[in-house]
Formats: structure tokens, sequence, C-alpha cells
């Protein structure tokens, strides 16, 4: 070693606490910044001075001769001095007795007195600065071993190792210090530290069992590249981008499809190390990596090596002839199994059903896992081409001379290496071989089986010539006609044996005769040409007019074919002849062939010679009168008519409505693409699709139900392709008529495909084809509409995946038929709810909403009574603000709204640069056709945002759209002036029109948010400015200063109105007490906050609510999340994120309304959010959440909800709520002009009197229920009868109608609610409403059944005495309000008054002089026990109070015992105790005060026995008698849920008499957690909380018993005694 570094030399150091110094030294001193090479450096940690020593002299002088040394740091340099050291001794000095530190793992050893062989190369780069501050490269901390003899064990490799290493300091075996990877003729040895991996390298040449075994050693490289595993779901482009952010620049990236991974190269080594510090995790799935080693050209995986699994064996069955010579010919077989073990593969021959399985050392090859994809088909194809090399030629041989052409064929093939197989059974004999041993001998062994045929002719001649002219002539003459049987019945006829007879003997010269053979497929004809011609065609058609057949004659309607069942004498003549069936509109015959064409003929003449038809009765109530007098009303016209009459449930000629469907939108060419939920049996498209199977069976789901309904005929008709087309593959499509009941024309059968979880690709494949081909064929077949269902969904395809096929399958047909596709209409139905889904969500993820959607609600804008049209302007809506048209027609409209409801053909959106759509509220709304840059406002941004409105309107008009929407571009985020957004606007719209002269653009629409007052003002001030001639509306001071809502109601704490059949509330009041289906929780980020609200919702519902937020919190989310209840009343809680400005509380709002809409949720119950800690305004916020509600409803006008309440806490609060509904009240404001004297009427008020004072008239209209025309089908033998039929049909139903007209002034006051209600009277009675209106006066005519029209009238009349009550009360109300106002005070605050009902009865109270308020103290005096009681007897603490049966109060008792119990009552008696009861009502208190809610009272049954019963009637439950029974929950008092638990003989103790006695007892059970066997009190509620569970149970989730330890918390309410 002294040979190989012997140059040293001193170097003095500025600093010595450097970190890593020594590696620094190194770096620096073999790089040509300090003219350097190779060297070694021994250096001591806190010295100044270090030891160099080169490897040669050159190398020394160079860095002797360079006058200054410095190492760059981060911060700052170090400065060393270079000398030669005083005594040259130590240039001789071995480096190996030097002090080693443990930092020597970086330094370059040799292995050997003549070789030097480096543990770690270090990249030195030129460039100095940053890279020499940076942490200097570890060594690598592994190495390879190579050259292995074979069958070298892991385990001697590490005792090995551990060989090597023993003599290493502080090394023990116990404790391993080192990993061991193996692979095919290599190992790889990862250390702890590069200092043992160094160690190891230079040990290993040097140890005796190295060198025997021929062992070498080398490090292993610093590597660049990783390994990912399982990348099938992620791109090249996403994966590179992950890992870039994850660790650094990737230099270089790799796909191998085959085994589902990628290998990655970085620019830096460095990166390779972060990169293996984490777990990766990419859309929720774990990704691994491994480090990847060009020299090993594999990674290494350590312990998480991918554990592969052998593939399943497979089985191939061959011919039984070709496995008899495999198993008499091995060397056959042994070269087939040569031929597959080069593909692991093992083959067992011992059935002949060969089975073909993996050999286990396939998974030690290198690309193991692509071998094991594709192990399957490559065996099957291998397998396959080794059996192509044996052919297996059959003979068939007579039985007769069976023994004779086996012996003759055996003595031919004595020499050959053939194998004959003999099959006397199926008359076959095989000779088996190699295929050119076979082909060669193929004619020799097929003349041999043809001499010794039984039947031969022989021919005998005098030359080898005339034998030829002999055998060709024979051959001409001879001929064979083969015909197929269509009905093998036909053959066991006798009329078929006596033809076959017939034509075999007919001729008696033998040459002349013909044979005829049949079998149920065939019948073959042999003889003499001239004669076999002729008897062919004799029995082709004999066999073709018998064959049985079934034909159908279609008539118009099925009154034709009951008409003809009724009078059938006209077919009797038939049934002899043929099988006669009545089918939905169709006569069916079956017969053979002949008769059945005759039979047709007299069917269609009778069914021509019928008169029919269509009548349609457009009267209320037809329907309801046809179905109650049917027995009746048919026989009838009948037996006077002589003609049938028929109810038709869908009137002809009047088509279905499509379902509203779920999500539509509309490709550019005019394809609609819509998601309903509906029956595809009733469905009214041109074509349905049938999810069928490949025999065209319809045995099940859809299948099944279109077969019913569209009748028999269906089936036959698909069973007559499968006879011409056999059987159908997976993703095939055939078209057949529909017909019956179903409302298409056509029904197309698509052939489901089987999904197969291990290959995937191709059932997707073939449902993707099966897509396309049923829109294919639909288009073929000129039809314009189709409806598809989930195909292959119960074909174990997963839901999800058998959406998305679906869908891009129907995009791609869509993009490769664009523009020339004459299918306008693809509907995706299915009647349940998961799969509708699953398609909406397939639809939005294909289609989005890119294109323009012909489905969206249009604004929610309500039309009054028209305007009169000026000139120039258009009719206005309420939220218009104004109208214009210009001389080149072109309109214009101003208006508020949301930009995302626009129903104009296209839609213009604002995007930023970075064409981010995820900012400003139109971009977050909308996702449309014109996308438009825009940039902020600055210098010369104005003239860019004219270009904008220019260019969108170009483009509108050269694509021949019709209307524009425009939002107020430019005035959120981007900052421009709202009055130059404007001006730019206008100017740019009016310089269009008057310049370009549209075309086709007729409507430009400029949509304004309806909570953006600045920007409303803008516009309406620019508005009038630009079009003189503009008809428009003042800008209200509030947004929506008119609206959707009836008139809004107060009553104590609440005001309320209507929206639709919906009603919205506001009040005042604990929201964690509502009872709504759902509660709103704002909350913050994570769903944690406790306060305010929020806290007392969380309280309230428990702590597993707070645990699940927890839970669902840490997830990512959108800003709201659902979880249970908890001990609230609702279904669920709903928690968003809360918000103060008013725009987002808008759209939170909306959110969470469109969720409880999704969910079919009836009922919601919100807070008043932002206005606690948040100190919203409460003007703002009931503006905002008002809109949302007001929007989410327009949009969904037949949802699921039907109540909304906004519940708040702050009562002073509740007038800006109120305000704001009333802002939104479709009424016409009060008409306060009169004048009264209050003080000359307030005292008639009370004692009877009234003043008339008329209502002012308001906009009034009722929705007439349009009367559907009824059809009825009538069937008859002349025109004359069946006009007689119609006339009688018509006659009838008038006689029963009925019309009462209502002549009442008050109609024109009915409330939007009774408008309603009328609508609804129409709907379910049947009768016909409609309003007269004339000036001032007002009728009502209600038309229709006479029973149905009185009914009707009865309730209009009470509805109009109901609203003239109500009318009166309020003006009562409003009188005292204006005289009197009654007021209280809260401790603290200033006097509020009463609401006007409350304000109105105190009045009334005093006024009368009778003073009817009185305060009850509940927890002194007598009016604290219930109502039912009876008076208590003197001197009595408990009574018992016998109840009467029947009963409300036994009744209810009753119930609830009988509910489990069905055991007979003797008697319920009321235990009457006001101690106890008092103990429980104020133990209830104390309880809902700590637990802030309601719910800790329950009725639950206690079984007792005749000696206990006195004593709890005196003085309750005593848990000192635990025990007693059972005390598996702890040592308390036991109650069950259900009376059955209790009535057992264990509790309930029978007397004398056999009866027994139980409890129904009130039970504050409160907060309750899980019992335990022991217990003597409840646990508490956390591990450092006072606060105690009021109860425990024997299961949380669904508890049947609850043990309490308190023996206040129970009432003994009623003693049942029963047998």
């Amino acid at each position: 070693m002294a040979d190989a570094y012997s140059y040293a030399l001193l170097v003095e150091l500025e600093e010595n606490n450097i970190p890593r110094l020594k590696i620094k030294l190194v770096k620096y001193f073999q790089s040509k910044k300090s003219n350097g090479g190779d060297c070694e450096v021994q250096y001591e940690n806190g010295s100044r001075t270090a030891v160099l020593r080169f490897h040669r002299e050159e190398d020394r002088q160079n860095v002797l001769k360079k006058e200054r040394h410095q190492i760059h740091l981060e911060k700052g340099v170090v400065n060393m001095t270079v000398r030669l050291p005083e005594d040259e001794t130590t240039k001789g000095a071995p480096s190996d007795e030097c002090v080693q530190n443990d930092d020597d793992a970086g330094i370059n050893i040799p292995s050997g007195p003549d070789e030097h062989t480096p543990a770690v190369e270090f990249q030195t780069e030129a460039n100095t600065g940053a890279d020499e501050t940076a942490d200097e490269e570890k060594c690598s901390t592994a190495c390879v071993l190579e050259h292995f003899p074979e069958k070298l064990e892991k385990e001697y490799l590490e005792m090995l190792v551990e060989n090597v290493l023993k003599d290493l300091p502080d090394y023990t075996s116990a404790i391993p210090r080192f990993t061991l990877e193996v692979f095919p003729q290599s190992a790889v040895v990862t250390f702890q530290s590069g200092k043992e991996n160094t160690e190891f390298v230079r040990r290993c040449p040097q140890n005796k069992r190295f060198a025997m075994k021929g062992l070498s050693v080398r490090p292993l490289e610093v590597t660049k590249q990783v390994l990912v595993d399982d990348t099938q779901s992620f791109g090249e482009d996403f994966l590179r981008i992950y890992f870039e952010n994850a660790g650094g620049d990737v230099e270089n990236l790799v796909l191998n499809e085959a085994e589902q991974s990628a290998t990655i190269t970085f620019e830096d080594h460095k990166a390779v190390q972060k990169i293996m510090k984490k777990k990766h995790r990419i859309q929720d799935k774990e990704i691994r990596v491994f480090p990847f080693y060009n020299s090993l050209g594999k990674a290494l995986y350590g312990k998480d090596k991918p554990s592969l699994k052998l593939p399943a064996a497979v089985s191939e069955p061959i011919d039984d002839a070709v496995w008899k010579y495999l198993n008499h010919d091995q060397s056959a077989a042994e070269t087939i199994r040569i031929h597959l073990a080069k593909i692991f593969c093992n083959v067992n021959l011992d059935h002949s059903t060969v089975c073909l399985s993996p050999q286990p050392s396939l998974l030690q090859e290198k690309n193991a896992k692509a071998i094991v994809k594709e192990w399957r088909d490559t065996v099957k194809s291998s397998f396959a081409q080794a059996l192509s090399k044996i052919k297996a030629l059959k003979l068939l041989t007579d039985l007769e001379v069976w023994d004779e052409s086996e012996k003759k064929i055996r003595q031919l093939l004595l020499h050959e290496d053939l194998v004959v197989v003999p099959d006397k059974a199926t008359g076959i004999l095989s000779v088996v071989g190699l295929v050119g041993a076979v082909n060669r001998l193929e004619p020799t062994l097929s003349d041999v089986a043809f001499q010794i045929n039984a039947n031969r002719v022989q021919l005998i001649a005098g030359s080898e010539k005339d034998l030829n002219d002999a055998e060709e002539h024979l051959g001409k003459l001879l001929i064979s006609q083969y015909i197929d049987v269509e009905d093998s019945n036909v053959l066991k006829k006798p009329e078929w044996q006596n033809l076959v007879s017939q034509l075999e003997n007919a001729d008696n010269k033998s040459c002349m005769r013909i044979g005829i053979n049949s079998t149920p497929q065939q019948v073959v004809v042999s003889g003499h040409k001239d004669t076999v011609e002729r008897v062919s065609s004799e029995v082709e058609q004999f066999l073709m007019q018998n064959a049985q057949v079934e034909e159908t004659v279609v008539v118009k309607a099925n009154v034709i074919v009951e008409f003809m069942k009724k009078h059938d004498t006209c077919l009797e003549q038939l049934k002899d002849k043929v099988v006669v069936n009545f089918r939905e509109k169709a006569v069916c015959l079956i017969g053979s062939r002949a008769i059945v064409a005759e039979c047709m003929t007299v069917v269609q003449d009778l069914v021509s010679s019928l008169c029919f038809e269509n009548v349609q009765v457009t009267m209320p109530g037809v329907k309801k009168f046809y179905k109650d007098n049917k027995e009746l009303f048919v026989p009838t016209i009948l037996r006077e008519t002589g003609c049938l009459v028929q109810l038709v449930d869908d009137t002809s000629g009047a088509q279905r409505q499509v379902p509203k469907p779920v999500y539509q939108i509309q490709t550019p060419d005019g394809v609609e693409i819509a998601v309903c939920k509906a029956d595809l049996c009733s469905y009214p498209v041109h074509a349905v699709v049938n999810a069928s199977n490949s025999n065209l069976k319809h045995e099940g789901g859809l299948a099944k139900a279109l077969l019913i309904a569209a009748g028999p005929q269906f089936q036959d008709e698909c069973d007559k392709i499968i006879s011409l087309k056999t059987q159908l593959m997976a993703g095939d499509c055939v078209i057949t008529g529909a017909g019956g009941q179903l409302c298409c024309k056509k029904v197309i059968h698509a052939v489901s495909p089987i999904y197969d979880k291990a290959y995937p690709q191709k059932p997707s494949a073939q449902l993707k084809r099966a897509v396309k081909g049923s829109l294919e064929l639909a288009e073929k077949h000129n039809l314009v509409s189709v409806a598809l269902p989930a195909i292959s969904r119960n074909q174990g395809f997963p839901l999800d995946v058998c959406a998305n096929t679906i869908v891009r399958a129907v995009k791609d047909y869509c993009s490769d038929k664009y523009g020339d596709n004459t299918l306008k209409t693809i509907h995706l139905v299915n009647n349940d709810d998961s799969a509708v889904q699953a398609m909406v969500a397939a639809a939005r993820q294909e289609f989005g909403n890119l294109l323009v959607s012909s489905s969206q609600q249009p604004l929610p804008f309500k039309t009054t009574s028209s305007p009169v049209k000026q000139a120039g302007s258009v009719a206005l809506a309420p939220n218009c603000l104004g109208q214009v048209q210009t001389k080149e027609g072109l309109d214009i409209t101003l208006m508020k709204g949301n930009i995302e409801n626009a129903t104009t053909e296209v839609t213009v959106n604002t995007v930023f640069e970075n064409l981010a759509l995820n900012r400003g509220a139109v971009s977050n709304a909308i996702f449309v056709v014109f996308h438009a840059v825009t940039p902020p406002w600055g210098n010369g941004a104005d003239k860019i945002l004219s270009v904008i409105f220019k260019e969108c309107l170009a483009k509108a008009e050269k694509m021949g759209l019709t209307s524009i929407s425009f939002p107020a571009i430019g005035t959120g985020n981007l900052g421009f002036p709202k009055d130059l957004v404007a001006s730019i606007l206008l100017d740019t719209i009016d310089t269009f029109s008057r310049k370009k002269q549209p075309k086709h653009l007729k409507k430009v629409m400029i949509i304004l948010y309806p909570l953006d007052a600045p920007t409303i003002k803008a516009f309406s001030d620019e508005f009038p400015k630009k079009f003189p001639s503009a008809t428009g509306v003042p800008v209200p001071s509030s947004p929506q200063s008119t609206g959707p809502f009836s008139k809004v109601v107060s009553s104590p704490g609440m005001y309320e109105t209507k929206m639709g059949s919906v009603v919205v509330q506001a009040v005042t009041g604990d929201i964690s007490k509502e009872t709504t289906d759902v509660i709103v929780n704002s909350s913050n980020d994570d769903f944690s906050l406790k306060s305010g609200v929020s806290k007392a919702i969380l309280d309230a519902a428990g702590q597993a609510v707070e645990a699940e937020c927890q839970t669902l919190g840490a997830k990512p989310h959108t800003g709201m999340i659902i979880t249970q209840p908890g001990n609230l009343k609702s279904k669920k809680i709903l928690h968003l994120v809360g918000k103060t400005d008013p725009v987002q509380i808008n759209k939170v709002v909306k959110d969470a309304l469109q969720m409880c809409m999704t969910g079919s949720y009836t009922s919601v119950s919100l807070p008043a959010i932002g206005t606690g800690q948040g100190n919203a305004k409460a003007r703002q916020v009931a503006d905002a959440m008002l809109d949302a509600v007001i929007e989410v409803l327009s949009q969904n006008t037949n949802g699921p909800l039907k109540t909304v309440r906004i519940v708040i806490f702050q009562q002073p609060m509740l007038k800006e709520f109120s305000n704001s509904m009333h802002h939104r009240e479709a009424t016409a404001p009060k008409d306060k002009s009169w004048i009264w004297n209050p003080f000359d009427k307030i005292k008639s008020l009370f004692v009877g009197g009234s003043d008339e004072n008329p209502q002012k008239e308001e906009d009034f209209d009722i929705e007439e229920v349009k009367v559907d025309p009824v059809s009825f089908h009538i069937c008859g033998e002349s025109q004359a009868k069946v006009n007689s039929a119609k006339q009688r049909v018509k006659d009838l139903i008038s006689k029963d109608q009925g019309s009462i007209c209502i002549k009442d002034d008050d109609i024109l006051h009915l409330s939007k609610a009774n408008h309603q209600r009328i609508v609804v009277i129409q709907q379910t009675t049947g009768v016909s409403i409609r309003i007269n209106r004339q000036q001032a006066q007002a009728s009502l005519t209600i038309e229709g059944l006479s029973q149905d029209v009185l009914n009707a009238s009865q309730e209009i009349n009470e509805m109009l005495k109901s609203m003239r009550n109500e009318e009166e009360l309020k003006k009562k109300l409003e009188l005292v309000a204006s005289v009197a106002d009654w007021q209280y005070q809260q401790t603290g605050h200033q006097f509020q008054s009463f609401d006007l009902m409350a304000n109105f009865k105190l009045e009334e109270a005093m006024e009368k002089k009778q003073p009817n308020i009185k305060r009850i103290d509940k927890l002194k005096g007598e009016d604290d026990i219930p109502a039912v009681w009876d008076p208590m007897p003197a001197n009595s603490a408990s009574v018992a109070i016998t109840l009467n049966a029947g009963s409300p109060e036994h009744t209810e008792v009753l119930n609830l015992f009988k509910a489990t119990c069905p055991r007979n009552i003797v008697k319920i008696e009321r235990i009457q105790n006001p101690g106890l009861w008092k103990s429980l009502e104020i133990k209830k208190r104390d309880m809902e005060l700590r637990n802030k809610h309601q719910n800790n009272e329950r009725r639950l049954f206690h079984g007792t026995c005749v000696e206990t019963a006195a004593y709890i009637n005196e003085h309750g439950f005593n848990r000192s008698y635990a025990g007693k029974n059972a005390t598996c929950y702890g040592n308390g008092t036991y109650f069950a849920v259900n009376a059955s638990y209790s009535a057992s003989n264990t509790y309930s103790r029978p007397d004398a008499k056999g009866e027994k006695r139980m409890y129904l007892c009130r039970v504050l059970t409160g907060d309750f957690t899980i019992g335990n066997q022991g217990m003597i009190t409840t646990p508490a509620k956390g591990n450092v909380s006072l606060q105690k569970y009021d109860s425990v149970v024997d299961n949380t989730g669904k508890p049947s018993m609850f043990v309490i330890f308190h023996d206040s918390q129970a009432y003994p309410e009623y003693m049942i005694t029963f047998v």
C-alpha cells in the first residue's frame, strides 16, 4: 500500500469546525480545481491539519505549484496552505496504520497490493460555486457478487458474507448489518453504511472461501434511475410531472406496457434518494418505487419484491384418436413436452382433455411479470401449433366389412410410423400420425376403404381404356341430390311413406330405379340422373307444402280481434284445417304451408269486410265513467248496435311525452344526448335497444319485459333470425319489429358481452361494438331516435365501467358521423336510480357542459300580464332591466339572472390568460362555447375588450347561431370600470347591428348577476342613453323587489310563504331541535368549529358525529360533507364551510339545497349563515339566502324538497328576513289610501261587529287542466252499425255529464295556494274548471261527471268561505294593531311587541274584561301534574286509577303493549303520584340543560310482581334491589324497549290467579353508552370530562335494554295487568 499512495503533502486549514470536511478535501484535491489527482486524505475531526497521499508524484507537484487553495462553502470559503511534511518518512507510511474515522467510508481504498479499486467514484465538475457547498454525494452502500457456480444457495451466500466481515470491530452475526438479494448468476449485498461496503469489497479477494468459489465483487453504482410498479392507470406525461414534483428533473421515462411499469431516469442521483424516502399515493392508489441499476438490468426490491403468482392451468380437449396416438408414440408426446417446456409449461396427457400447467421456474425469469400476463394465450397457441403437425385421417367404414377393412389397413401400415385407432361405435377407422406421412398414404388408404365397402359396383372390361371409359360414363349417369328437411314431422306422416314407395317403384327398369334415404335433417335421392332430377323436384315440393308453419294476420286494433272471437262462426270452417290463435292485434294460423295459405286468404277477406273506427271523446271524466260502467256500457252497445267498443289507454295519434331528462345536452351538429329514468317498454322513440343473449331468448330482465309488452310474435321473429344465422356473437346486433304495447317502431337486439375481470379489454371492446352497431343499425333503417339501456350491466360489468363504455361509444359514434348523422336523438334510459346516476356521471365526464344544453332551465323569471308592445321593443319580464329592437331587427335585452341558466344558443365566458376556469363567478358556473381570454384592467385593455365583444358577435353570426348571452365581462376579478364595460358592450352591439345587418343572429342577452347592484346600476344608466326608445323598468333598491313568493303570512316567531308547492319559513329558535330531514351546519374548513350554532349542533348531536366530521374533514372534500344525525331528530346533518360574503353565501346555500334535491330529502333547516361570528349584515344574508332558494326551486319545479326553514337564533334578526321575504312577494302592494277611525270601531271587533273593507283585486288566473281526449275503438259488420255505435257512446257519456257555475267576486282574491288546490281538484276528480271574468265580476264553471262536479263545487265553496274568514281575521288583527300594541320585556333588553295574533287576543280579553292570562310554575302547585289525571284523594301520596276500555288513553297504552306482546290485557291502571312526577320533571329539566337537547325521555317496559307493585306505586323504583333478576349490564334498574321481553316469567311473575303485571314507564335515558357487569354508576363521557352518561344499554346501535342508576330517572306511569 505504501507503493500505491507514497507522495505526501501537509495541508494547514484556517477553520476546523466544518462538517464533513474530509469528503470536501477528497473531492477538491482529486479535481482539476486543485491541479491534483488520485489521492487519499488522513484527517481527524477538530484538527487544523490534514495529510494528503497522492498516487503519482506529478499530481503532488502540481498541487504545490498552485499558489492558492480554497474550498467554496455555502457561506464563505475555507483557505488552505499546502507544503511538504517536515519528516519525509511519512511518505512511505502505510495508510492502514493511520487513525481511521467513520467518515473513511468515503475514501478510496485499494483492494490489493497491485491493484487500486475505488469503492466509490466521486463525480467532479469543472464549475465552482454552489456545487462545492452542497452536501457531498454519498458513496454506494451496495456491491454485486458475480460469476456464480451453479446451485449456490442463498443461505451459503449469507454465511460467506459474514465470514468476510467476521474480523471487523464490533461486528456480530447476531445483529444483521446487511441484506442479500439473489438473482440468477449474481447477488447484491446492501450494507448500512458506505464504509462497511468499502471494507467488504476490499476484503473479498483476500478471503479464501470467496476465492475458492471463483466469485468476483464490484461496487454497485450510484443510480439515477427508479422503477415504478403498477402504472397501468397513468400516462407518460402524468408520471413525468408527478415525479418531477416529488424528486427532481426527469431526464428520460420509458413505459413497459407488458409489465405495467415505468423506468424513470433523473438528471441528478439525489432525486432518487429523495424519491425513495417517501411513500407515494396517486389518486388514492399506493404506488411502489424501487431503485433501478443499469449494470444489473433490473430493480432492487428488497423485502418488498412483488409476489407474482403462477397463472391458472389450461385444459385443452383434443381428438380421441390423436390422444391415443400420443400415448402410443412416446417420442411424439415428448416432442410436444419439450416444445412447451420452452415457454414454462408442463403437459399432462393422462386424459383426452390435456392439462397444461405452468412451471414454477417461470417466476425466476427476469421478465416474469410479462410472461405471466401472456402465458395463457402463448401456451394455447403453442399447443395448437404442436398438434398441427399431427393428422388424423377418418375413414367411414361399413360394419359388414369392418374386420376386413381394419385388417387390410393395418397390413398396409405395417412398416409405417402410423397408428390405427378403430371406433366401431361410430363406424370410423382413424389413421393417425405426422402430417407428411398421413398425406402421403391418404389416397391409398381411401381407395382401400372404398374397395372394401359393402355397397360397391364392380366394373369388368377387356382393357384398361374401356374400364376407365366405363367408370367415367357411370359417374355421369349416377348422381345423388340432397334436400334439406324444414319440418322433420313430415317424414312421419303416412303420406310421405306412400310417396317414397310410389317413387321408388315407379320404373321397372333396374337402371332407371332410384333410392330415397332420409334422416331428420336431410333426404338423399340417388340413381339415374334424369330420374333423380324429376323425383327430387317432386320430393322437395312435397316437403315444403306439408311443413308446418305459423302465419299471422295483423289488424289495426285489438277490438277487431275481440269482435272476431265473439263472432267465431266466421272461422268455424277453418278450425278443422288449421289451429287458430288470437293475439294482441293479430290472428295466428298454424298448420301445413299449403292449407295455411288458403286459410290466410279467408281471414284477410273477413278482416277487410269488417268496419273499424277510432272515436275520440273530449269530455271530462270519460275514462272514469267508462271504467265504472263498463259491465253495462259495452254489452248495451253490443246488444243495440251489434258493434264492439273498447277503451284505448293511449289516444291514437297523440304521442307519449318523453319523461323529463335527468341530464341533457346537444352536440354541435344537433344530436340530442339525454339520460332519463323511465321504463323502456313505454318509452316513445323510434327504436329501443334490447340487451339480449346470443340465441335471442328473452327469458329475463328487460328482454322479458319487452317480450311481454310486444307479444309472442316478438319471440317468433327472433327465432327465425336464429334459424338463419345459427348463433350470434357478443357485440352483434340485429333488428326486429316491435308491435304489441311497445311505443317504438323497432327493437334492436344487442348481444351483451360477459365481463372478464382477468381480461377486461375484450368485453369492453365488444360492448362498445354493440352500442355503435345498434346506432348504425338504427341509422340504416332511417330511424331518428334511439333509447339504450345499461347493456351488460347484469353480465358482470361493474356499473361505472359499463356506463363509461356505453357513453364513450355514443360519443365516438357522434364524432364519426359528424355532419352526416341522420340519427338526432340518443337517450340513455334505465329505470333504477343507480344506473341513472352512473350514466349521468359518465355523460358529464365525456360531454361535460362543453356544448349548449337544450335541457337547461330558463331563467327564473315569472311573466305577469303582458304589457303592450311598443315600437322597437319586446314584452318585459319582471327581472328585465331594458329591451330594444334595432332597425335591423336585432333584439337586445338587459336583465338580471344567472349566466349558467341562459337558454341562448351560445354563452360567452371570460377566462384568464392561463385558461384557469376556476376563478370568477361566471367561470365557476359554466364551461361553454366561446371562451374569451380577457386581460386585467390596464393600458389598452378597453380596446381588447371591444375586440372580444366584436369577435364573439361575428363568430356567432358566422356559425349560424340565432342568440347569444354576455355576462358583464371584466367587472369582476379583472377590475374594469363598470360604466366603461357597459358603454363598450352596448356600443359594439349597436355598431354590429348597423354595419353587419346580421341574417342569423336575432337576439343578444346581457345578463347581470342579481346581487351585483353597482354593475346593475351602471348598465341601467347606460342602456337608455344608448337606446332612447328602449322599454325599461327602474332599478329596485334591493335585488328582486318582486318575485315568485306567495303572500307572506306571520305567526308567533315565524314568517311563512310558498313558492309553488314548497313552503319557505323564517323562524326563531334552536336549530338543533329541528325535525326536518336535513339540518345544515355552518362550520370551518375542517368541520371542527365549536362555537355559535355549530357548537350547539355538534354538542346536541353527540361525539359520534364529531368523530365522523373529523374523519371526513381530513379527506379531500368540496366544502360540504354529510354525516349521520347522532342524537338530533333529523335524518342527516349537512356540514358546509361557512361564508361571510353574500355572493359566496348565495352559492353555498344553492349547493346545499341542490344536494338535498339529489338525495330526495323533503325538508331542510338552515341557519342564518355568516351572521354570528362572521358579522355579516343580516339583510344581505337574508337576500343572498332567499335568492338561492328561489333559484334552486325555479330549476327544480317538481323536486322532492317541500319545506325550507331558515332558523334564526337572534330574534331581532327575524325582522330582516321578513322584509326580504316581503320584497320577493308576488302580491301587489297594499292600498293604504282609505281612512278610518279605529277608536270608533275597535270595540265592535270584539263584540262581533264588522266593517266592510274591499280588498284590492290581484292579478288572477287559474290554470285549467286540459282534458285529454279519450279514444274508443269500435268494430262492426257495417259502417251504418259503427255510426250508430258512435252516437250511442256519445249519448251515454253526455247523459252523465253535469255543469255548475259559481258566481262570486271573491274568486278574484283566492291565493296561489287556492289556485294550486283547484288544479289538484281537476286532476283528482277529472272535472274541468274554467274562469269567466267580465270587468269586476267573476264566475267559475265546473264541468264533468255530475257527482264529481257536485263534490268539486262544495270544496270550492268551502275554500271561498275559509278565505273570507281569514281576510276578516286579518283585518281585525291589523285594526287592533293600529290602536294597541301589547309588549313584553326580557331582562336586559328593550320592550318588544307581541305578534299580531297575541296582540289581538290580549286586547280582546281586556275589552271583554275577561282576563284569561296566568303563569303556571311547573315546579310548584297543582298545575304541574298532567291534565288527564283525576283529582287526588285527600292525604294520599299515590293512587291507581283504572282506565276505561276504548278511551284514547287506554287505546294508546294498549297499542304500545300489543306491538310486541300478543297477550290478553285484564286492566290498565294509571299511577298518580305527584311527588314522583315532580322529581322526574326536575331531573328532566336538569338533563336537558346538561345535554343541550330534549331527546332524553323514552317510554319503556318493566316487569314486576304483585308483592312489589304497591311499593313501586308509592315510592318509585329502587336500584338497591338490583340483581334480583339480572345484572348483566350493571347494578341498576332495568327497562325493556319491547313489552314481549318484560312479559317473561322471569320479570313478570304470575300471581295465584295466573295474572301478571308490567309497568309502562317514562324513563330519562338521555345520553347512553354500553353497559358492563358490576357497574354501580354510569361512566364518564370522556377521559377528563366531569359529565357522565345518563344510562347504559346492551347495544348502542339498536338498544333493547336500558339501565339507570338514579331512582328519580323513571316514573311508573301505567300498570298493565295481563294473562
